[in-house]
């Protein structure tokens, strides 16, 4: 990827895709690639309906296979997030 000349710092990192236009895009392409990435990097978590629970049994509620790591309100990120 070259590096920023005015410090030498390289690009340490893998590239997953290179987007190239033969023309300056309108606002409405750029909103469209836009819109594109977003749906294929950063797809929303769908864990399904509200979930009302009048016991403490378990209940397990994942992300989906395309994520690796939860964040949750609390600032944990285990895959179980527990109530104390």
């Amino acid at each position: 990827m070259g590096d920023l000349r005015t410090t030498g710092a390289y690009w340490k990192g893998g590239v997953a895709e290179i987007l190239a236009f033969s023309a300056v895009l309108t606002t409405i392409q750029r909103e469209e690639v836009e819109q594109y990435i977003k749906s294929r990097y950063a797809q929303p978590v769908k864990v399904g309906g509200d979930i009302v629970k009048a016991d403490f049994c378990d209940t397990v509620i994942r992300a989906g296979e395309n994520f690796v790591s939860y964040l949750w309100n609390t600032g944990a990120t285990r895959l179980v997030n527990q109530r104390q």
